[in-house]
């Protein structure tokens, strides 16, 4: 992997544990994993594992790139982490 990159899939903390299947795809488990993360309500499945905080997440992925298994082009939990470890600047 590229200097300052992180493995994030499943075989790591920070892997999404909402799995694709027939008729739940890609954007679904997505979306579940960010609402699993927030604590929000999810709707593909249970979570057995308990989410990072969002402190973990910022502290050992902030400033990071991020690499997963999923095909380029689709939606990918990464790019939660990403958005959550990384949060825009405030506008004044």
């Amino acid at each position: 992997m590229p200097p300052n990159t992180l493995k994030v899939d499943r075989s790591t903390r920070w892997g999404n544990p909402f799995r694709v299947r027939p008729g739940y795809p890609a954007a679904h488990a997505v979306a579940d994993y960010l609402g699993w993360i927030t604590g929000a309500a999810v709707s593909g499945c249970a979570a057995s594992a308990v989410p990072p905080s969002l402190a973990e997440i910022r502290d050992n992925l902030g400033g990071r790139n991020l690499a997963c298994w999923c095909p380029l082009g689709q939606a990918c939990h990464a790019e939660v982490l990403l958005r959550l470890a990384n949060p825009a600047p405030a506008v004044p």
